[in-house]
């Protein structure tokens, strides 16, 4: 009898457990501040949020009282029983940025930010692009290089006598 509800139970799972969401989670970031949001939803029914405000989200905020962020969705992971779904889109320009964001800004004069935020809401794609590359090469520039290091690694030893 035990061993009848065990592979009922595996049974069970095995076809319901694929099409069993209990857990999704839904990650947004606005294309001008940098900011992101996730939200994560549990059985369909209850959720909860979680919103990180960028350096640049504070700074358009307080230079522009009404703004909001344009939230664009990012990925999306549906978690199953007996798996997980995975979905992504592209990134916006400013999430190139997204580890050093808050720096970054700190270290921008009010006209460097502006033209910023102006190229993130009207320029093309490639501009976008451009200005995120030039922003964080000017960065690097003034607070120099990351310490990176070459590895010293050590070349196997081989059987082959000189």
């Amino acid at each position: 009898m035990g061993a009848s509800i065990v592979i009922g139970l595996v049974l069970l799972l095995g076809f319901i457990g694929p099409i069993l969401p209990y857990k999704e989670v839904r990650y947004w970031t606005c294309p001008v501040s940098g900011s992101t949001r996730t939200e994560i939803i549990w059985f369909g029914h209850f959720s909860d949020e979680t919103r990180t405000v960028t350096a640049l989200g504070n700074w358009l905020k307080h230079k522009e009282p009404g703004f909001e962020p344009s939230w664009q969705p990012l990925s999306t992971t549906t978690y199953f029983v007996l798996g997980r779904l995975y979905g992504d889109m592209a990134a916006p320009a400013i999430y190139e940025l997204n580890p050093i964001i808050d720096c970054v800004v700190e270290s921008l004069t009010d006209d460097q930010i502006a033209g910023l935020v102006a190229v993130l809401r009207h320029g093309s794609r490639e501009e976008q692009r451009r200005v995120i590359r030039e922003t964080a090469d000017e960065f690097f520039a003034k607070v120099g290089p990351p310490d990176v290091r070459p590895l010293k690694r050590s070349l196997p030893a081989t059987n082959n006598p000189k």
